[in-house]
Formats: structure tokens, sequence, C-alpha cells
């Protein structure tokens, strides 16, 4: 039963790869092959990223007696990539699985399908901690001199730490599902606890520099505190480093942690799953109903479905905190700002024609990351004939969706946007026209996205993951809504000599608006001709 549950969640989670979401016929063989290797460059790319990363550390430790404190800092960084990356899936995946209650109801143990569900999640911790811990490994035994036990243990903790991390991204899970239960809007605790992950992360980047530095000069103080506070990390670095006794005390630690944690949940899995303990009962109170017309009722029934589902709002509308988060930062920063454009704008005295771009890449780059439209169409699922029955026109549904995230996205971006002119002491005409292709830009992604969701829909998923994180759709859109802000200014470059900045403006504001008008057209036509045949 384990290996039939866990065919079918694996074929759910590479579904994409093999099956034509909008047709449901199966891919061609090549076709199937290069989405593999596409995403095998991607894993590769990033194992890059990590390495450079392990540079940093492994130049001050890996030479010397304390490499095994330089194992066990980036197995830190594997663990908290590891949980911060499968973490906003599994309690999606453990808890809100759509066939939750359908599997239930078959003679199936709970936990045997728990079990089904442990084991994708452990794959995804595998994936996420394994590219930071196998970069960390190559570059300790390209540079270093590790013995034949440190790279047999180096390989067989690739597979350990997930373990470990499987049992911390489970736990966050269910704690999040218990609380969540009681609350009449499950969402936002998952939010808010996921916005502290992301300030955690981000402070961790910012103080990075100081942290190394502090490392350097305080190696056996930071050893003797890992030893005394985080045992388990200093027997994980020592393993790494070759020692048997610490390599066996980690593995024991992680399966232990793993059979308990399992336990656990086994024995709360179907409660949580099957009971709604959250919520006041509603009572029913006579009295007027306000009247909205077609277009308000669907845009704030696009509202309601957006805040009822955290990783929808996690994964599709993070730049939209981030874009505040930013401008402060910026405001705060001022002086640091205006010192460095000084010395760039002496130094290379082009860089002042350039400075409406860098708001523009800046502000775009942020925006783009912001995908909520694209999933919209998918995520009405087998629920789509209810909308479809409503008196309302396909194409009011379609800019319904499209509305919302330009409603989302328009303020954040707007007003980081004139932050950034204003700090960097743009005329007023070049403000006026940058803001503009920034509201534009955000017109364009808005309708794009959606015209992506309709051409590449999924509506047969069992988990919202699926149709937002697990789909091609996002990346098509981030990368397109990167590459637009780039090739302005890579034109411009092109053709500085020849053409002032406010005029190359103008035509790059002809350029999206256009672009948006043919998007928003397409919608109106064969957007809504798709819809109806869904």
């Amino acid at each position: 039963m384990v290996k039939v549950l866990l065919k079918k969640q694996f074929m759910e989670l590479f579904k994409s790869y093999f099956v034509n979401q909008k047709t449901g016929n199966a891919r061609k063989k090549g076709r199937i092959v290069s989405f593999f290797v596409l995403f095998a460059l991607l894993m590769v790319l990033m194992v890059g990223i990590f390495f450079g990363l392990a540079s940093i550390l492994g130049d001050a430790l890996v030479k010397t007696p304390f490499v095994w404190l330089y194992y066990a800092l980036m197995s830190i960084v594997a663990i908290l990539m590891g949980t911060f990356g499968s973490v906003f899936n599994t309690f999606a995946a453990l808890y809100q699985a759509k066939d939750n209650e359908f599997l239930l109801a078959l003679p199936i143990p709970p936990k045997t399908l728990l079990l089904s569900r442990f084991i994708p999640v452990y794959a995804l911790s595998l994936l996420y901690s394994g590219m930071v811990w196998l970069a960390a490994c190559l570059y300790a035994w390209i540079f270093g001199s590790p013995s034949a036990l440190s790279v047999i243990f180096g390989i067989l903790l690739l597979f350990i730490i997930p373990v470990f991390v499987t049992v911390l991204t489970c736990l966050l899970g269910w704690v999040v599902a218990l609380i969540s239960g009681k609350l009449k809007n499950k969402s936002f605790i998952t939010v808010i606890i996921s916005l502290v992950f992301f300030g955690a992360y981000y402070m961790l980047c910012f103080k990075m520099t100081d942290m190394l530095n502090a490392l350097v000069a305080h190696q056996e103080k930071v050893g003797e505190t890992l030893k005394t506070w985080v045992n388990f990390i200093y027997q994980l670095g020592h393993a790494a480093d070759g020692d048997v006794l610490a390599f066996i005390i980690f593995t024991v630690i992680s399966f232990v942690l793993f059979v308990l944690c399992y336990y656990i949940l086994s024995c709360t899995f179907s409660r949580i799953v099957t009971t709604n303990q959250g919520g006041k009962k509603v009572v029913y109170r006579a009295g007027r109903e306000k009247v909205h017309s077609g277009k308000s009722a669907l845009l704030r029934r696009e509202f309601k479905h957006f805040c009822s589902s955290a990783t929808y709002m996690l994964n599709t509308a993070f730049g939209v905190l981030l874009m505040p988060v930013v401008a402060v930062i910026a405001v705060i920063k001022h002086k640091d700002i205006k010192n460095l454009l000084t010395v760039l704008c002496t130094a290379w005295p082009v860089v002042r024609d350039f400075l409406p771009f860098a708001v523009i890449v800046t502000v775009c780059s942020i925006v783009s990351l912001n995908t909520i439209s694209t999933p919209s169409v998918s995520l009405e699922g087998k629920t789509l004939w209810l909308i479809r029955t409503l008196p309302v026109h396909p194409r009011q549904v379609l800019e319904a969706k499209r509305d919302l995230h330009i409603l989302l996205n328009i303020v954040p971006a707007v007003i980081l946007g004139v932050v950034l002119c204003v700090l960097f002491e743009l005329e007023f005409t070049l403000i006026i026209l940058t803001v503009l292709i920034i509201y534009l830009f955000t017109d364009f992604t808005a309708s794009f996205g959606l015209m992506i969701g309709l051409l590449r829909p999924n509506l047969s998923w069992t988990s919202e993951t699926t149709p937002i994180k697990q789909s091609l759709n996002p990346l098509i859109v981030w990368v397109v809504g990167w590459i637009i802000p780039l090739a302005f200014g890579g034109i411009f470059y092109l053709l500085r000599n020849q053409i002032e900045i406010e005029w190359f403006l103008y035509l790059c504001v002809f350029a999206m608006a256009g672009a948006a008008r043919l998007c928003n057209g397409w919608l109106k036509t064969k957007g809504v001709k798709l819809f109806e045949e869904l």
C-alpha cells in the first residue's frame, strides 16, 4: 500500500513534467527529457552559488585544525535552507491535501497515509539541504586534505541531514496545523510564522560579513559554544571530519527524532485533518445586504480566496511585503546611498544617465516576483463550474483576477519607485516617466501572468502547491519580468550616444503600454474562449 501511495504522490509532484496540463495528454519523451535537463541545470547552478558561500568560510577554516567547525557551520546553513525551502510545502502537503479525507475513508491506516506524505517531504528536504551540503563537501575535498572516512561520512550525511530537516519541517507544520485549527482565519498564522522566518533569514544575510569576521577572530570560543549549546551540530561537524563516534551519535539522534516525530504526528494526524476546531458559530441576523456590482463582487471573491490561503499569499505576493521594506531601508540609509552615488557619478559620469534604469530594474524585479494572477485560474480546480454558472461574463471573471494582481502591487510599487527616484535626485520629468513605466509594467505582468495561466492550466491538483509552486508558469513570468527592465537598460547603453535618456524613456513607456494592451486584448478575445473551454 505504501508503494502505491508513494507512486501517487510522486506522480502528482512531477505530473507537469509528464502530462500536458492543458490537453491531459502525455508529453513526448524529448519534451520530458528537456524538462529534467533544465531542472538538473538549475540544481547545478544552485550548487555553484553555495560553493561560493562555502569558499568564504573555507578560506579561513578548511586548512586548519578547525575544519570540523567549517562543516558544522555549513551544516547550519544546509539545515536552514532545507527548512526554509520545504516548510511552506509541508503544511499544505501533510494537512491541507484535498484528498486527505477521501484516502482516510478507505481502509488505509492513518500511519500508512502519513508515511506516504513523509517521504516526499524528506525528498524535498534532501533537495534543498543537499545543494548546500554537497557544495560544502566539494570545496573541502578539493581544497582541503580530507581523510577517507571524511569523504565517506560526508556522502552519508548528505542523506542523513535531511532526516533531521524533515523532523523540523514536519513539527513546524504540525504546530501551525494545531494553532490554525483554533483560529477563524487559519492562513494568517501561517503567514506570520513564515514572515518571522523570512525576517530571520534576511537578518542573517545582512549580518553575514560581521559574523564571519567574528568567527575568524574567535574560532575556539565559537567551537566551545557549539559544543555546549548545540551539541548535535558539534557532533555533525566532527562526523563530517571523519570522527566515527560523532557520526554514530548524530545519526542515532536524527533517526530517533524522526521516529518520535512520526509517532506524535500519527497520533494526531486524523484529528487535525478531519476536524474543524476553529471559528465561532455563525449566528444569522436578519438585515439589509449591501448590493454589489458584478465586477465588485468578483473582485471581492478573488480577494477572499487570496486571503484564505497561506500558500497562495506567501508564494505569489512576497514582493508586495518586500517593496515597503526596501523603501523604508532606502530612507533609513539615504545618506549612505547618496554618498555611494556621489562616488560612482564622480568616477563614471555616465552612471547618472542610468539611474532611472536602476530604479526600474529594482522595482520591476520585485514586482515580477508577485505572480498572483498566474495560478488564479488553476486554483479554481474542480469547482470551476461554480464560477461558470454565475450570471457574469467570462471576461469579467478574468478581469477580476487581473485587477486583484494590479491592486495589490501598484501602490507599494509606485511608492518604492518614487522613494528611489527622490533619493537618486532625478528630474521631475524623469520621475514621472519612471513611475509610469513601473505602473505599465505592473499592468503587463498581471495580464501576462493570467495569459500564461490560461495557456497552461492545471485543474486536477490535490494540493494548492502544485499550480502555485510546482509549475513552470511562475518561472516563465519571473524570467520575462527580469528580462524586460534589463533589456531596456542594455538597449539604452548601446544607443546612449544617439538618444537622450528622456526620449528613450518615452519609447519605453510606449513599448510597455503596447505590450500591456496586447495582453489585455488577448485576454478579452482568445483568453475568454480558452476559459469557456476549460
